[in-house]
């Protein structure tokens, strides 16, 4: 099958980087997670990791984002990934990736999603180079229409990064991870709402990329 060459959702480190838990598939498998059969593994961080896997039913091919049982014994990573999942079944934009599906199979949450063959704009820059000006002002350009749609439907991503920003072998720029989404009913009042996805005072975002106004 085909594979992908970056990191598809947003996890931070290629997969030799973390070591992968043992409750979770080798990196190239055959594994069933209820329906879906997990083919290769193709990215791994802190928080969890990326499979290509098939609707057995379907026969769909989607990347499937799993967190690590060790992120998934905390209360507020369990919190935040199920949080995406809510955000990204709103959304429909082609320069988001789409969700399919979420649930939890045997203590393992999961999130799948569109699978994109392509590169993070990373490695992008790693392998080619700062791209040609009318490249760059397309990709600048399809990323400000996905952040116009999340603002649209009041939502601040709140980690937009290269390795968040997938250039796939369609020429369509995807954004990729919603963990640090913030909505606009994280605003309500904490009995409607809710625990708080943030607590005042938490620095979050990528160090690189974050606004001034962020800065310590």
């Amino acid at each position: 099958g085909s594979t992908i060459d970056a990191n598809p959702l947003g996890l931070g480190n290629a997969a030799e980087d973390t070591p992968t838990c043992q409750r979770l598939p080798p990196r190239r498998s055959s594994i069933v997670l209820g329906e879906y059969e997990l083919l290769e593994q193709i990215a791994t961080g802190g928080m969890g990791a990326v499979y290509i896997a098939r609707h057995r039913t379907m026969q769909r091919v989607v990347a499937m984002k799993m967190l690590l049982p060790s992120a998934a014994s905390n209360p507020d990573s369990a919190r935040r990934f199920r949080r995406e999942a809510v955000l990204a079944a709103r959304l429909r934009h082609p320069n988001l990736v789409a969700a399919y599906d979420a649930g939890c199979c045997d203590g393992t949450h999961y999130l799948a999603m569109e699978f994109v063959p392509g590169v993070d704009l990373t490695r992008f820059v790693e392998r080619h180079g700062p791209p040609q000006p009318d490249l760059a002002v397309d990709l600048i350009a399809q990323t400000a229409g996905g952040l116009a749609y999340l603002h649209d439907q009041r939502i601040v991503h709140r980690d937009i990064k290269p390795s968040n920003l997938l250039y796939g072998h369609d020429r369509v720029l995807r954004i990729l991870d919603l963990g640090l989404a913030l909505a606009d009913d994280d605003f309500q009042p904490q009995e409607a709402a809710g625990p708080a996805v943030t607590r005042a005072g938490d620095l979050l975002g990528p160090v690189g990329y974050l606004s001034p106004a962020q800065a310590p």
